[in-house]
């Protein structure tokens, strides 16, 4: 199971005054509630199966913090608690629980809605100076759901 949420360039730019009740509740009930639902939906049966995977998306900002994405930060960072809490609770069962928190995204969506100063910008924030490619993020998902990964957990 891979869990995340997007977040319009709008929400993600508001100042955190002028965000609603409705708007963060949104946000956390798709993004961290989604993920805590589609989980307990699916933990039984891989307990009886002994062996899956759970891949949760995070998000840089969650991790290290940021003047924008206020309504995405809280779940994302919930998240990555969650993930870390149920690698260790599911372990017994050979469940492995990860997650990743890619930065900027370079999607088709992204980059069709910034001007080249927000990409420039965006770009500038990683130590690669660039945006992150969305086949660069299937990559980490593939592997993470992969054998190759049997031994990563937390």
């Amino acid at each position: 199971i891979l869990h995340g949420y997007p977040i319009s360039k709008q929400l993600w730019l508001k100042k955190f005054l002028d965000i609603t009740d409705d708007e963060f509740r949104k946000a956390w009930e798709v993004d961290h509630m989604g993920s805590v639902y589609t989980s307990q939906a699916a933990i039984s049966y891989m307990i009886k199966q002994k062996s899956r995977k759970l891949i949760f998306i995070g998000s840089t900002p969650a991790l290290s913090g940021y003047k924008y994405g206020h309504v995405f930060v809280g779940p994302k960072a919930a998240n990555l608690a969650l993930a870390r809490d149920l690698a260790q609770e599911l372990g017994e069962y050979n469940i492995y629980v990860n997650a990743i928190a890619p930065g900027t995204t370079a999607t088709a969506a992204n980059l069709a809605t910034m001007s080249s100063e927000e990409k420039e910008f965006l770009g500038n924030e990683t130590a690669l100076k660039r945006m992150v490619l969305p086949e660069e993020i299937a990559r980490k998902v593939i592997f993470l759901a992969s054998s190759d990964s049997d031994g990563m957990t937390g």
